[in-house]
Parts: C-alpha cells; structure tokens; sequence
C-alpha cells in the first residue's frame, strides 16, 4: 500500500513538475499573446500573457471602468511588477515540489532497500530452516541406523548366549557319585576298550543325550586315565567315525562342564 502511494504521489509531482517548467519557459520567452490557446486556459491562462497583450488588457480593463479603472491602475502599479511576483511564486512552487521530489525519491530509496532487506532476511530463514530440517534428518537416520546395529548385536548376544546354553555341560550334584563311578570303571579298563565303548555311546544317533554323558565320564576321570583314553581314540575300529574328530569334540566340551559344589542340593 506504501509503495503505491509513493508512486501515485510521485506521478502527481511529475505532473505539477512539467506545468510548472512549462508555465516558467513560456513566461522567460515572454508570454503568449490573447489570442493564444493557452491564454484562454483557465488559472494559467493569465500567467501565459506577454507584456503588452497583459498591458493591454490592463489599458482595456482601465478604459472600459473609466475613472475608477484608471485609479484602479494607478494602485495597482506597473504589470512589470506583478509578472515579477508571479515569477517568484513559480520559483517557489517549483523549488517545493523539487524538495517533495527529493523526499519522495528518498521515502522510495528506504522503502525499497527495506524490501531487499526483508527478502535478504527471508531468505535466510529458508536457509537456516532447511539446514535444521537436514541435522535433524541426518539425525533420525543414524539413530535409526544405531537402533537397528544394537537390534543386531541384540539377536547376535541371544545366539551366543543360545549356543552357549547349548553347550554347556552341567553335572550336578545327585549324580557325581555315579559319574565318578563310571569314569573309576573305565579307568580300570584297557584304554582302547574304554575308547571303543565312549566311541559307541558318543556317535549313536538314537540317543544324543548319551553325549553329555560322555564329556562327564570323561571330565570324572582322572587327567592321566583320560589322556591314555584320548590317545586311544584314533584307532577306534567304527564304521563312518573319525576318531580324531570325535577326541577333538570332546575335549572341546570338556572346556564348557561346569560341576555343581557337592551338598548344594541338599541345602
């Protein structure tokens, strides 16, 4: 709304500025005689007179009022005089509508650079809007990224932990009696013979529970009998079985017994 007024009131001061030049010009090349279209222009039409048509004029106007007209004349002065006043009033008209020129140019220059400045500053919203919407874009896709790695490590943990429970060989109190009785047994056997029978149990598909048993008996056994028993292991005579493999598991478990304290289960 502010700059439309600035121009409207700028197009007005063009316009007052082009009369007033043109009023000054036709004025220092000395007027318009009567007969002229300008002179007949109402307001200005007197301004536009040269001398002898406005002298003239003048001498019409005294002739015709008659004795009042020419005292009339007389108080009025010469016409010189007046076109004088009428030149400094034009001088004045035109230095004020200069002055309101300048304030209008400088009312338009300051409106103007506002604008540069509101569009410089909404610019840089924009700017600092779309890089925070970015940072915290970026964020929530690295969150996103670090919820889904620990998901993982997560599920990782449970399968270790799964494999873990799996493998681990737990003896517990009620049957370290028998354990150590069946491992005194083989101890007592030839180590080839004990090795051919925990050969068998270990490898018969029809009960994989026997397993554990044999990693018990043979974590019960004393460390020197066990050893004679694991290098008998590969020259075990079954069909389908390496003993080497097999005396490898073994003692690969063997790391995973753990041995509940004795009388734990009786308190």
């Amino acid at each position: 709304m502010k700059k439309t007024m600035i121009i409207i009131g700028a197009v007005v001061l063009a316009v007052v500025l082009f009369v007033g030049s043109t009023l000054a010009f036709v004025k220092m090349r000395g007027g318009v005689g009567p007969d002229n279209v300008l002179a007949k222009l109402p307001l200005v039409g007197g301004m536009l007179l040269s001398a002898d048509a406005a002298g003239g004029a003048a001498d019409g106007a005294d002739a015709d009022a008659g004795p009042m007209g020419a005292a009339a004349g007389v108080r009025t002065g010469n016409l010189g005089f007046l076109r004088h006043g009428e030149n400094i009033r034009i001088k004045r008209l035109l230095d004020e509508l200069t002055r309101q020129k300048a304030e209008l140019d400088t009312a338009r220059k300051a409106l103007e650079k506002k604008e540069r400045d509101w569009q410089a500053w909404a610019l840089q919203v924009k700017l600092e809007r779309d890089a925070v919407r970015q940072d915290a874009e970026k964020e929530r896709q690295e969150l996103m990224r670090q919820s889904l790695d620990l998901a993982q490590r997560e599920d990782a943990l449970k399968a270790i932990r799964a494999q873990l429970d799996k493998e681990r060989v737990a003896i517990a109190a009620a049957e370290q009696a028998d354990l150590k009785t069946m491992s005194d047994q083989l101890s007592g056997m030839d180590a080839q013979a004990a090795a051919n029978l925990l050969v068998e149990l270990y490898s018969d598909p029809q009960a994989p529970e026997r397993k554990d048993t044999v990693v018990k008996v043979m974590y019960m056994m004393e460390p020197r009998n066990a050893a004679k028993v694991f290098e008998a292991f590969p020259t075990t005579r079954k069909e389908g079985v390496d003993g080497i493999r097999l005396a490898a598991e073994i003692f690969e478990r063997l790391k995973a017994v753990t041995q509940e304290p004795e009388g734990v289960e009786g308190e």
